[in-house]
């Protein structure tokens, strides 16, 4: 199982990876609307595609770093300093002690 640090670390690093290619795209769409033949349409279709499956990895791993802190949260043991316990004396100390 991936600790919520390399789950952090993946988050991250996708989301550059989604950073890096949105920004590949909109040069390519500068220099499309200056000379129209500067990229074909399949390297548009390439950066397309790779965005959107970048897109797809960065929102998993997400998710999976959620899903990975909430289940750290569930598994952390209750606080009991603050609480208060009540110590009751048993039966038989009561009728001796009467």
């Amino acid at each position: 199982m991936a600790s919520v640090n390399d789950l952090n670390t993946a988050w991250i690093s996708a989301g550059q990876k989604v950073t890096d290619l949105q920004d590949k795209s909109q040069k390519m769409a500068v220099a499309l609307a200056s000379d129209p033949s500067s990229y074909t349409e399949d390297d548009v279709k390439k950066v397309t595609d790779d965005l959107k499956a970048a897109k797809t990895a960065r929102d998993f791993a997400k998710s999976a770093l959620d899903d990975a802190k909430a289940e750290a949260e569930a598994e952390k043991p209750t606080d009991i300093t603050e609480k208060k316990a009540s110590i009751f004396k048993s039966s038989a100390t009561m009728i001796t002690n009467s």
